[in-house]
C-alpha cells in the first residue's frame, strides 16, 4: 500500500485499503444505508457467507470480540475474549 492505494508488485490495482469501520462509516453517511443494514453488511452477512458460526453477530457462544463506535464513527470501546459464554 503506497499513499492508501492497494497495489500489486507489478502495480495493478489491488483493491481497497479502507478499514472496515469506514466503509460502514461511508455506507452510512454518504449513501444513505441504514445503520443496521450497514453493520449487517459488515459483520453478520459474511461470517454467514463463510459458514462461521461463532462470528458476526451478539449471542451466547459466539467469539465476543467487537466494538463499539460513537456517532462519529470512531472507536469508543474495545471488547475481546475468546467466548461470551
Amino acid at each position: 500500500i503506497d499513499t492508501g492505494v492497494a497495489m500489486l508488485p507489478d502495480g495493478i490495482f489491488a483493491g481497497s485499503s479502507t478499514s472496515l469501520r469506514g466503509c460502514v462509516k461511508r455506507a452510512v453517511q454518504h449513501a444513505g444505508v441504514p445503520l443496521a443494514d450497514a453493520l449487517r453488511a459488515a459483520t453478520s452477512a459474511p461470517a454467514e457467507l463463510i459458514g462461521a458460526t461463532g462470528a458476526g453477530s451478539i449471542r451466547i457462544g459466539a467469539r465476543a470480540d467487537m466494538i463499539a463506535l460513537d456517532p462519529r464513527f470512531e472507536v469508543a470501546e474495545r471488547y475481546r475474549a475468546p467466548r461470551a459464554d
